[in-house]
């Protein structure tokens, strides 16, 4: 017996956009970015936001999918799916028209008509020119740490390397009173160790860390000490 389904196909003038990456198809269709490794696609892209995409081009290393797309506004957004950790990365504003993997490296060529190597460059061409320190962005979710009273934050511990030029700043917000606070001072090259950040902040109902740099930096850990407060602290209004 031979049954029929009506699944998302790729979006018009998106043919680019497939790519095989983790064995698993990807395409960018009508309401996001689809995944099919056999049976019904699913949409994948939803933690990308309710902006739609268009005019999507793509390519693949083999374990990430790279998607350059015209953005809902009109501006562009290179984004990066690591089928490894089921995390979206955007790169950056580039529009890219074609991707090609060739001699070991991922190539794509933009509007202007420059070729590009992007992913982990593992061969580059005596002509190819180092790419300068690029600046970026680790935002993370409301802490809360399954209390409903206000708490506070004594240090956070961090274990990081960040590479020859580049540097890591690490920042706090209370109840999301849209004012970050630097804990410490930017962390410069170092190779793989801890640091111990001291967190002066007054006690609230949640709160949100984020850490900026530039260069290359791997995370490999961070922990809070943290104090809790009681229910009456946690009354509205109150500090």
């Amino acid at each position: 017996q031979i049954m029929g389904t009506s699944t998302l196909g790729v979006m018009e003038g998106c043919h680019n956009s497939l790519a095989v990456a983790g064995e698993v198809l990807f395409y960018l269709s009508r309401v996001g970015v689809m995944a099919y490794s056999g049976g019904i696609p699913q949409c994948i892209s939803a933690p990308l936001g309710p902006e739609k995409l268009y005019q999507g081009a793509a390519g693949t290393d083999g374990l990430r999918y790279f998607l350059s797309a015209r953005t809902q506004v009109g501006g562009w957004s290179l984004l990066v799916y690591d089928t490894r950790t089921k995390l979206w990365y955007r790169e950056d504003n580039t529009q890219a028209t074609h991707f090609a993997f060739s001699g070991g490296n991922l190539h794509l060529l933009n509007q202007a008509g420059e070729i590009w190597l992007v992913g982990d460059v593992t061969s580059p061409p005596e002509e190819a020119q180092q790419e300068k320190a690029v600046a970026w962005v680790a935002e993370f979710a409301d802490f809360t740490d399954g209390s409903p009273d206000k708490k506070g934050i004594a240090r956070l511990h961090i274990r990081l390397e960040v590479e020859e030029g580049g540097q890591v700043q690490a920042w706090v917000q209370v109840d999301s009173d849209g004012t970050w606070r630097p804990l410490g001072q930017p962390i410069g090259p170092t190779p793989k160790r801890s640091f111990q950040l001291p967190m002066v902040i007054r006690r609230g109902d949640h709160y949100r860390l984020k850490l900026t740099g530039t260069g290359g930096c791997k995370i490999y850990s961070m922990t809070r000490e943290r104090y809790s407060g009681s229910a009456y602290n946690a009354t509205p209004g109150r500090t």
